[in-house]
């Protein structure tokens, strides 16, 4: 028989085989998420006629001789490219934009599809639109998703209630004006909700509180001023006796008051300080100033002169006051004591109980070495700000007059802050009487920039049966806002609180990492969960088992569950569906060859029957 024969045979079942697969393709040219297949022939076994021959002596070598047999299908190989998306509006619906598949459950095993046409049952459960497998992914814990736990069922229930949440937090920002008077106030409020979810108004009232920050003192004299202007810090005054009737100049920071001090009508203290505050008024200065010269006369302000400085104090020779580049609320009120003690070998500095007490030896040791010191100790108690002094005046490198370094021994420094507002909790409403606590302090460096009292608490007790002592930490520098103080109108108000009244789910969204969203009735969002990815080292390895659904092989790897759009999956597209990717042009061009290839080992078949049958004939 001859062999031309059966090779046709085995060519027609070939091409009936990827005839099949062509008509499979088609028949699911509009199956969501489906993926095409080809197939792949191979030569099947070929018998020697005659083997290869080496070359010898004066003899070439000879080619093998050897019959095919026929053809097999040498794979059938799953196309796994992208498949345009098709928009269809519904929430539930979800493609896959890149690598990876849905996670279905369906009670015994994983499977894996890219048909993401999903429902919700009466249960909540997310499940498969075809055949009601339950997606698979993480559930949050109060709104937090860990994807390194193990995949579960995803549930969504709707209608389901939110508890309330008591306010644990909240956020003043905004401006308070620099030019406001001292001891004027200002309001501000916020709601906020205890445990039950009922609504509490919290008003605050913010109270400027300007202080002794800027002062000047010259023995019994000092300057100060009673309404404070951030611009007139470092103001220098100076006091001129000339024979001429009271003349107040302003040249830039510089303030000249020439009068006939020495002479017999010398003008009062209240002239002289109505002069200066009039220019300064011209001037559109918005502080004023005040003189104490306690029991002293008028004339002794002759050839005085005076620095505003803040924040800064005086201790006669000794000047100490915060580095203003390194400045801290902490310094206010803390108290500087210097000790001179002549056996110590290197200064020491210690910080206890808001007392600072620095020990040198004044009369070897170098003042900057010692001021490093004490920042190094500042630093080690946690002090932002650093301090310096002015110790020019007593000269004391190589300086050997005790006298000197009796002024050093003992002297206390008293430090003072600057540029504050008070605030206080005014009221809120539905809080038990007397229950209300929070008060505290701000203080701004002279950028405005808030450097004191910035964290603080506020308690209250509400009524109507409420959880008892509701303490709220409340912030005045947050990453969602800050306060400052700047000379411009005032903007201070509650910008953020947590803590809602209860609600119930009403509507859900899913977004591009498959987290799931909850929309509640009192309008807060809440993740609920997040849909997992599977991806495979070699998805074309995956079993088909119908359904559009594929299952892992020996060949596939296993599944790499994670989030998508990590890992190398793709992202998620809602309210969307993945196409089929058959391309009929393909198919159909397939379809000819397939048909052709056909039709010729037919052919083959019949003319070896045609050769059988002349053989046949020779014997007539």
């Amino acid at each position: 028989m001859l062999r031309s024969m059966y090779s046709g045979v085995s060519g027609l079942k070939a091409h009936q085989v990827k005839m099949d697969v062509i008509g499979n393709n088609i028949s699911n040219v509009n199956t969501t998420g489906y993926k095409s297949s080809r197939v792949t022939f191979k030569e099947m076994l070929s018998q020697n006629i005659q083997g290869a021959r080496a070359p010898q002596g004066d003899m070439g070598g000879l080619n093998p001789q050897q019959v095919g047999l026929g053809v097999g299908i040498g794979s059938i190989d799953v196309n796994h490219t992208q498949g345009n998306l098709q928009s269809t509006g519904v929430a539930t619906d979800l493609a896959i934009e890149g690598n990876g598949f849905f996670v279905v459950n369906n009670g015994q095993a994983n499977l894996y599809t890219r048909a993401g046409s999903l429902n919700l049952d009466t249960a909540g459960n997310l499940t498969n639109s075809v055949n009601g497998y339950k997606i698979q992914g993480w559930m949050a814990d109060d709104g937090r998703i860990n994807t390194d736990q193990s995949i579960t069922d995803i549930n969504i229930p709707i209608g389901q209630g939110m508890p309330a949440e008591a306010t644990t937090r909240m956020v003043f920002a905004g401006n308070l004006d620099s030019r406001t008077s001292n001891g004027v106030s200002r309001k501000s409020a916020i709601d906020v909700f205890d445990s039950l979810g009922n609504p509490h108004t919290v008003n605050l009232d913010f109270t400027r509180n300007i202080g002794t920050n800027l002062r000047a003192e010259n023995g019994d004299m000092k300057i100060k001023q009673e309404t404070y202007d951030p611009r007139m810090e470092n103001f220098t005054i100076d006091f001129v006796d000339e024979d001429t009737d009271l003349d107040v100049q302003l040249n830039g920071t510089n303030i000249t008051v020439n009068a006939n001090f020495s002479g017999d009508e010398v003008p009062s203290l209240t002239e002289i300080r109505e002069k200066i505050n009039s220019i300064l008024k011209d001037e559109d200065y918005t502080g004023t100033l005040s003189i104490d010269i306690a029991d002293l006369q008028v004339s002794d302000l002759a050839g005085a002169s005076f620095e505003l400085t803040a924040p800064m104090v005086d201790g006669q020779e000794i000047r100490v006051f915060q580095d203003s580049n390194y400045p801290d609320p902490k310094f206010d009120k803390m108290e500087v004591d210097f000790v001179h003690d002549t056996t110590v070998s290197s200064p020491r500095a210690r910080y206890e109980n808001g007392v600072l007490t620095v020990t040198a030896n004044w009369e070897e040791q170098d003042t900057n070495e010692i001021l490093e010191t004490v920042n190094n100790e500042l630093s080690a108690n946690n002090f932002e700000g650093k301090l310096g002094w002015n110790l020019d005046e007593l000269d004391l490198i190589n300086q050997t007059d005790p006298d000197v370094f009796d002024q050093l021994n003992e002297q206390e420094i008293r430090m003072t802050a600057s540029s504050r507002w008070d605030w206080h909790v005014s009221g809120i409403s539905g809080a038990i009487d007397g229950s209300i606590s929070g008060n505290g302090t701000l203080s701004f460096d002279s950028n405005g920039r808030v450097v004191g009292g910035a964290e603080s608490e506020i308690v209250f007790d509400p009524v109507e049966g409420a959880g008892a002592t509701q303490r709220i930490a409340l912030s005045f520098d947050d990453r969602q806002g800050s306060i400052s103080q700047k000379a411009s109108s005032y903007t201070i108000d509650g910008i953020y609180a947590d803590g809602y009244e209860s609600g119930d789910l009403d509507a859900f969204s899913i977004d591009s990492t498959g987290t799931i969203r909850g929309s509640y009735s009192n309008g807060i969002n809440q993740n609920l969960g997040q849909i997992a990815i599977a991806n495979f080292n070699n998805p074309t390895g995956l079993s088909k088992v119908g359904d559009t659904l594929f299952a892992a092989s020996q060949n596939s790897g296993i599944a790499q569950i994670g989030a998508a759009g990590s890992g190398g999956r793709g992202d998620i597209s809602g309210g969307a569906l993945e196409m089929s990717n058959v391309d009929l042009a393909d198919e159909f061009t397939e379809m000819i060859t397939a048909q052709r290839g056909f039709q010729a080992n037919s052919k083959a078949i019949t003319s070896s029957d045609e050769m059988l049958q002349d053989l046949v004939n020779l014997k007539r």
